[in-house]
């Protein structure tokens, strides 16, 4: 949810708030709380296989757009 807020200095050390929103670092650090997140969906078919979250990190695959809903606020049957 702070991610689709906006809010995601909330997620992260503070000592990242130094990184400048321009920068590869936090372009990084914003596609890996993507790919984070999409491996928390509900269904565990919706979820990236490790092959594509490796895939996703390299940034060889562009990833699908995040959940509507917040991924941490469902219960998994796992």
């Amino acid at each position: 949810r702070q991610l689709q807020t906006g809010q995601i200095s909330e997620l992260f050390d503070p000592a990242l708030l130094e990184l400048d929103p321009e920068s590869s670092e936090w372009e990084e650090f914003l596609l890996a709380v993507k790919v984070a997140l999409l491996c928390t969906v509900l269904d565990p078919l919706d979820r990236p296989s490790m092959t594509e979250v490796v895939l996703l990190l390299e940034g060889c695959r562009v990833g699908p757009d995040m959940p509507s809903s917040d991924p941490a606020s469902q219960t998994s049957p796992v």
